[in-house]
C-alpha cells in the first residue's frame, strides 16, 4: 500500500481574502463556494486563516451579532504550513499534532498553493485503503454530545466551544432530529446578524443523514461525499441514536490501519534481512566447504592417477610382449590356444578399465578445478569450424563401429572466430559426440554450425537416438546426474559429470548451453558462444593493436539507475538471472557516486529523474577521468529525440534480450564513441570492407564509404593496396581523428 507508492499532496485551487474584508462577506463567500475556511494573504503569502470553528467561536462571544468586525478580528493568525513536497500521512500528523483540520500547502518559496483538509485527505487514501477498514458501528463515536432542538444556538455554540466539536446532534428522547453543524453557522453569519438568540429548530439542518452500524465504512464515506456532508448519525433499525460517524473518525482509522501495515512491514522487513544474514553465513560455510571438498578431491585424484598410470602402463606393456613374444609359440595346441585369448582378453579389459578409470578421474579433476577456479584457460582466437570438425574426426571410430549410425557435418561458411580454449571445446564436443553414439542405434548424428546475428556462433549436435524423458530434461546438465534415455535397457556407464563439465565450459565463456528432446524422436543438444574479432594471416599484429577494455568475465558489475523501485527492483532481477551482478541506484548523483567508487562495466541509465537527469549524469561520467569509458545504456521513453551522451539508446518498455545483448557488446567492446576502427579487405574478394568496431564486424560496401560515414566512424583504417580511389581516399581523410593505412596488396610486396 503506502510502502510502495507514496501518497503525496495535490496542490488545488485556493480561495482567499484581504484581512480588511467584512466578516459578513468573508461568511458569504465561504457559504457560495461550499468551503470551509478562507486563507488570507499579503502578496501571495499567507498571513491568516478564517475557518468555520473561528466563526463558531466568534459567534458564541459576541452573542451572534458580527455587524462592523473584519476577517482580522477573527482570523487564526498563526498560520500552520506544509511544504507541497510532503506525503499525506505527514500532513495527517501535522493537524494531529496541532489539533487542526486545515493545513496550508506552500511552495518553495513559501508561497500559498493550496489548502488541505480532512476531506482531501479522505479523498486521496481512496477506496484501496477505505475497503480494507472495519463496520461503521467499531469505527464510531459513542459518546456524543446532544442538544434540545428548543436551546439557543448561543448554547449549542458553548457546548461545541467547549468540547471543541465541529458539530452537535439535535435530539428529542432518543431520536435524532437534525444537526447543528460549524457550517450552519456560516451560513447564519451571511444571512442572520442576530443567530446567536434564534433556537436550535430554526437553524439546524434536517433531517439528518444516518447510516447503521453494521454498514461497511466505506459505504459511509461514499454517501458523505454523495450528500456533501462530513457527519452522519448511526442509529439502529428502529430509529434509535447509537453514536456519530465523521471524517475525521475515519481518517484517523486509515491513518492507524496504514501505520499498523507500516509496522508489519518493518516487522517483516527485519526478519528477512536475519535471515538473509542468517542464510549468507550458512552460505559462506557451505562455501568454504564445498572448496574444502574441491580441494580434497583434486588431491585425491592426483594421487589415484599416480598408481593408475602404472597399472595401466604395465597392462598395456605386458599385453604387447605376450602378444609378440609368447603368443606365436603357443601353436597348434588347443589348449594353450583358449589359455592365451583368456590372457588376452584379460589384459584387454585391464586396459579398458584403466583407460575408464583415467576417463572418471580426470572429471572428478576438471569440475574441481573449474568449480575451484584454477584451470589454466589458454584462449585465443580459433575458427570454429576448427575444433568441431576435429570433434568429428576423434570420434569417427565410435561411429565405425556402428554401421547403422551415420556422423554428418553442416558448417555454414564465413563463421565469426571465437575466443576460447581449443582443448576445453573439444572437450565438450567429444563428449556431446560421443553420448550421442552411444545413445543411437541407427539413423544419424547430424552436427550444425551457425552465425546468429554476427554477435553468437550456435553449434547443435542433433541425433536420431532415444530421446529423453520430459520429467528428465531439467536435470541432465546437473552433477552426479545419469539421465536414462527412453530405452528398457538403458546404458549409466559414466560419473555423471561429463555434461556438468560441458556446462561449466561454455557458461565461462559467457555462452549458454541447452538440450532439445522428444521421448524416441531423438536430442538435439545446443551452445552458444559469444562471437570474437577475426584472426586471419597477414593482419593478426593490426588485430592485436585494438584497444580492448578487458574480456568477458564471469559475473561483471552492472551499475542501474532509475527512480523508479519498481524498474530498479525489474532490472536487478533480469541481470542477477543472467549471470550479472548489479548494483541500484535512485537519482544521477548517487550514480555518479556509485560509479566512481564502484568501477562497473556497464551503466544502465533512465533520463528522466527527479533532481540530476540522465543527461547530466552521463556529462559528468564523461568529465570524469576515472569513468568516462565506462559504456552507458540509455533507457528512455523517447529514445529518438537524443543519444544524451549514452553509447546505446533503447526504448521503454524494455526489450529483455535486445537490454541484454547490448550490454553484453558493450562489455565485450567497451564505448562504441572513441573507439579505433579497423576496416580490412574482405577476404572472399568482393571488395567490400570489413569493419571492426567496438568488439562489433560487419561488411561495408565501398560505396558505403561516400555516404554519411564521417558519422559512425572514428580511429584508423586499414585499406588493401587496391583502395586507391582517389574519391573513396579523399571522403576518409575528411573524417576526423582517422588515421588511413594502405596495406600492401600481398605478403610479398
Amino acid at each position: 500500500m503506502g510502502s510502495e507508492e507514496t501518497i503525496r499532496i495535490v496542490p488545488t485551487h485556493v480561495i482567499t481574502s484581504s484581512q480588511d474584508v467584512p466578516l459578513v462577506d468573508a461568511a458569504e463567500i465561504m457559504r457560495r463556494n461550499n468551503i470551509s475556511c478562507l486563507l488570507v494573504t499579503r502578496g501571495g503569502m499567507p498571513v491568516g486563516i478564517l475557518t468555520e470553528r473561528d466563526l463558531a467561536r466568534f459567534l458564541e462571544r459576541v452573542g451572534g451579532d458580527v455587524t462592523g468586525y473584519q476577517v482580522r478580528d477573527v482570523m487564526s493568525a498563526a498560520v500552520v504550513t506544509i511544504s507541497e513536497n510532503e506525503d499525506m500521512f505527514a500532513a495527517y500528523s501535522l493537524m494531529c499534532g496541532k489539533n487542526i483540520r486545515h493545513l496550508v500547502v506552500v511552495d518553495e518559496q513559501g508561497r500559498a498553493v493550496g489548502v488541505k483538509t480532512f476531506s482531501d485527505l479522505m479523498r486521496r487514501l481512496g477506496e484501496e485503503y477505505l475497503s480494507e477498514m472495519k463496520t461503521v458501528g467499531e469505527v464510531m463515536t459513542r459518546d456524543v454530545l446532544t442538544v434540545g432542538p428548543d436551546q439557543t444556538v448561543r448554547e449549542a455554540l458553548r457546548i461545541m466551544g467547549q468540547r471543541g466539536l465541529s458539530c452537535v446532534l439535535v435530539v428529542e428522547g432518543d431520536r435524532p432530529l437534525g444537526i447543528l453543524t460549524e457550517r450552519d453557522l456560516t451560513r447564519l453569519v451571511s444571512f442572520d446578524h442576530s443567530a446567536g438568540t434564534r433556537v436550535v429548530r430554526e437553524v439546524m439542518s434536517a433531517p439528518v443523514s444516518s447510516v447503521s452500524p453494521g454498514d461497511y465504512a466505506f459505504e459511509a464515506v461514499a454517501r458523505m461525499e454523495s450528500l456533501g456532508v462530513r457527519h452522519q448519525a448511526v442509529t439502529d433499525d428502529s430509529g434509535r441514536l447509537l453514536g456519530l460517524i465523521t471524517q475525521t473518525d475515519l481518517v484517523a482509522t486509515l491513518v492507524k490501519r496504514y501505520a499498523q501495515l507500516e509496522f508489519m512491514v518493518r516487522k517483516r522487513t527485519r526478519q528477512l534481512v536475519r535471515k538473509n544474514e542468517e542464510l549468507e553465513y550458512s552460505n559462506q560455510q557451505l562455501r568454504h566447504l564445498d572448496e574444502m571438498k574441491s580441494a580434497f578431491l583434486s588431491s585425491v585424484s592426483h594421487e589415484l592417477r599416480t598408481p593408475l598410470t602404472s597399472l595401466l602402463g604395465f597392462a598395456k606393456i605386458t599385453g604387447r610382449i605376450f602378444t609378440e613374444r609368447f603368443a606365436p609359440l603357443v601353436g597348434d595346441s588347443p589348449s594353450l590356444l583358449k589359455f592365451s585369448q583368456r590372457i588376452s582378453r584379460n589384459l584387454e579389459v585391464m586396459t579398458q578399465e584403466g583407460e575408464r578409470m583415467t576417463r572418471l578421474i580426470n572429471d572428478f579433476l576438471d569440475l574441481t578445478k573449474i568449480e575451484a577456479g584454477r584451470v589454466e584457460w589458454r584462449d585465443k582466437l580459433i575458427p570454429v569450424t576448427d575444433f568441431v570438425l576435429h570433434a568429428c574426426h576423434a570420434v569417427r571410430g565410435q561411429f565405425e563401429a556402428k554401421p547403422g549410425v551415420e556422423l554428418r557435418t553442416h558448417v555454414a561458411e564465413g563463421l565469426p572466430q571465437v575466443f576460447v580454449d581449443m582443448d576445453r571445446m573439444l572437450q565438450v564436443m567429444v563428449n556431446l559426440l560421443s553420448n550421442a553414439a552411444k545413445f543411437t542405434d541407427a539413423g544419424s548424428v547430424t552436427v550444425s554450425a551457425a552465425s546468429i546475428d554476427d554477435a553468437f556462433v550456435e553449434i547443435q549436435v542433433a541425433d536420431t537416438g532415444r530421446g529423453i524423458p520430459p520429467q528428465s530434461l531439467h536435470k541432465v546438465f546437473d552433477k552426479f546426474q545419469q539421465v536414462e534415455r527412453c530405452s528398457a535397457e538403458g546404458n549409466s556407464e559414466g560419473t555423471g559429470l561429463g555434461l556438468a563439465i560441458c556446462k561449466e565450459i561454455i557458461q565461462h565463456y559467457g555462452g549458454r548451453i541447452w538440450v532439445e528432446s522428444e521421448p524416441g524422436q531423438g536430442s538435439a543438444f545446443k551452445f552458444r558462444l559469444p562471437a570474437a574479432q577475426p584472426s586471419r594471416s597477414g593482419y593478426g599484429a593490426i588485430l592485436t593493436g585494438v584497444p580492448s577494455d578487458g574480456g568477458d568475465e564471469a559475473d561483471p558489475l552492472i551499475l542501474a539507475v532509475d527512480d523508479s523501485p519498481g524498474i530498479r527492483d525489474y532490472l536487478e532481477q533480469l541481470f542477477r538471472d543472467d549471470g550479472f551482478r548489479i548494483v541500484t541506484v535512485g537519482d544521477g548523483q548517487s550514480a555518479l557516486a556509485a560509479a566512481e567508487e564502484m568501477l562497473p562495466r556497464c551503466i544502465v541509465m533512465d533520463l528522466m529523474m527527479p533532481g540530476m537527469e540522465g543527461s547530466e549524469a552521463i556529462r559528468r561520467l564523461r568529465e570524469n577521468p576515472a569513468t568516462e569509458n565506462i559504456p552507458v545504456v540509455v533507457l528512455s521513453a523517447y529514445p529518438y529525440r537524443s543519444q544524451a551522451g549514452g553509447d546505446v539508446v533503447l526504448p521503454k518498455p524494455v526489450d529483455e534480450e535486445q537490454l541484454l545483448q547490448a550490454v553484453r557488446g558493450l562489455i565485450r567492446g567497451g564505448r562504441i564513441k572513441g573507439r579505433k576502427c579497423i576496416l580490412v579487405p574482405n577476404p572472399k574478394g568482393q571488395g567490400n570492407m570489413l569493419m571492426i568496431s567496438a568488439g562489433k564486424l560487419r561488411y561495408v560496401r565501398p560505396e558505403e564509404l561516400q555516404e554519411n560515414f564521417t558519422q559512425r566512424f572514428s580511429g584508423t583504417m586499414f585499406l588493401s593496396g587496391g583502395a586507391k580511389d582517389q574519391r573513396t581516399l579523399r571522403k576518409l581523410s575528411e573524417i576526423d581523428d582517422v588515421v588511413v593505412m594502405i596495406l600492401p596488396e600481398n605478403e610479398d610486396d
